[in-house]
């Protein structure tokens, strides 16, 4: 018998690269992914003859990349990788065939970032409650547009920060005038908290700019213009004891700083005001949940209605909206109280799985615009009735605002870029919406415009009519 090149031997189960192992007939071959960025989140899918697909189970270790990964090959089968990070396109198509290639490099297409938003959150210090400014991780989108402009048109910035350290937390248009008054807070060595918190005032027409306003004192937050439009009202601790309420004119600056009645050692921020009266979220010295409180225009005379959060009276000051948590837990709902008689609240019938935050009211108060947070759902959003968001992850949170009717029977989507959008709050007209986004990378407040399909929506007659 002949002696055969040892390179023609074949047998029925071939070694197709030095790295692959061989069970059977059925051949192994041990892969690593890496990718660009790292810490992508991996799934791997296995693809018959057919063109079916079946998902593998995968360790813990093998879930995000880099992972190495061991894969058994049928007859003409093949592997598909998905790989998906919150900052990037996902990458759908790598495919593993058994072949000699071990290693497997996927870039992903970044076209989001990570960005720090800054929340005045309440809490507790030795027996009295503070607001202190924490840093809380968001992620924005580097394309800043709309993609659907039925209900509103293409929002437009109308500040011009360029830093990543600045954020705008609260901000108020006046009644009266075009005008807004805006809390820009930013780090600051000299302070207890390491940030400081400062009001401008902004006039609304084109190309005007912002002016800081000398209050003369060194945290300045939740601005809120007064009825008549002559007043803002806002919090400072400047005494490192409680949050307390002060007012000052328009259009004058330190000069006219004023403080309002007070309760000692009690929390008092985030302030709305009516003709008559004023509401606020409120923490006493031995409250374990905020409530809302409303009291006569000048601080007096002040009643709890509800336990919640960002209280905002209607305007004919009768009716408080606000957000509170249900007793057996569970995500923020929006609600309605009385501010004057018995207590009779009323919870708007939404999604259960979304977080509800920042309503306000409409100028005519027939409509109400709040924004909305959901963790690990992707909805459908052809139930009008039943708001929700695509996705709030683990590694970063995304926000987006809606629209209702005040009677909460019809409700629109209006913003779906996927970055951070909150404190929506309406123009004194009630056809525009402003707004505080992360979209382009980073924090500014922006302005759009409602189209007329939003009050056909909504079952609303326009502003006037």
């Amino acid at each position: 018998m002949k002696n055969r090149p040892q390179s023609k031997i074949w047998t029925t189960c071939a070694i197709v690269a030095a790295s692959a192992l061989w069970q059977g007939c059925a051949p192994m071959k041990t892969v690593t992914i890496n990718s660009t960025p790292d810490k992508a989140s991996l799934a791997i899918f296995k693809v018959s003859a057919t063109g079916q697909e079946t998902a593998i189970p995968l360790e813990a270790n093998q879930m995000q990349s880099p992972a190495t990964v061991p894969l058994k090959f049928d007859e003409q089968s093949h592997y598909r990788v998905e790989a998906h990070h919150v900052l990037c396109m996902p990458s759908l198509d790598t495919q593993i065939n058994n072949d000699p290639q071990t290693a497997y490099n996927l870039t992903l297409t970044q076209y989001k970032v990570y960005v720090t938003g800054i929340v005045n959150e309440p809490l507790k210090s030795g027996e009295i409650w503070q607001l202190k400014p924490t840093p809380v991780q968001t992620v924005g989108s580097l394309d800043a547009t709309e993609p659907s402009l039925y209900y509103i048109t293409q929002p437009v910035p109308i500040t011009k920060n360029k830093r990543m350290d600045v954020d705008f937390p609260a901000f108020t248009t006046s009644p009266v005038a075009a005008m807004m008054v805006y809390e820009l807070i930013q780090p600051d060595s000299s302070t207890n908290t390491g940030y400081s918190s400062k009001l401008y005032k902004l006039p609304l027409q084109a190309g005007e700019n912002p002016t800081l306003l000398t209050l003369g004192r060194k945290q300045q937050r939740f601005p809120a213009f007064t009825f008549s439009g002559d007043n803002v009202v806002f919090d400072s601790n400047d005494d490192n004891r409680t949050d307390a309420p002060f007012t000052f004119e328009t259009d004058q600056n330190e000069a006219s700083v004023g403080r309002l009645e007070h309760e000692p050692d009690t929390l008092e921020y985030a302030f709305s005001v009516a003709k008559d009266n004023i509401a606020f979220a409120a923490y006493g010295p031995n409250s374990t949940d905020p409530q809302v409180a409303v009291a006569g225009a000048d601080g007096s005379g002040l009643t709890q209605r509800a336990t919640g959060l960002s209280p905002q009276l209607s305007p004919d000051g009768n009716t408080i909206l606000f957000i509170h948590r249900p007793e057996d837990g569970g995500k923020y709902r929006i609600s309605t109280v009385n501010t004057r008689g018995p207590i009779l609240p009323h919870e708007f019938s939404l999604n259960d799985d979304a977080d509800y935050a920042d309503p306000h009211w409409s100028p005519d108060g027939k409509m109400i615009v709040f924004c909305t947070a959901s963790r690990g759902k992707d909805l459908p959003d052809d139930n009008k009735k039943e708001p929700n968001i695509k996705y709030h992850d683990a590694d970063g949170e995304h926000s987006f605002i809606w629209v209702m009717s005040s009677d909460g029977q019809h409700s629109i989507r209006l913003t779906r870029n996927e970055s951070f959008d909150s404190n929506p709050v309406f123009d004194r007209n009630g056809r525009s919406i402003y707004f505080r986004s992360n979209r382009g990378g980073m924090w500014n407040i922006w302005k759009m415009d409602l189209t007329d399909n939003t009050f056909t929506e909504l079952h609303v007659a326009p502003p006037g009519q």
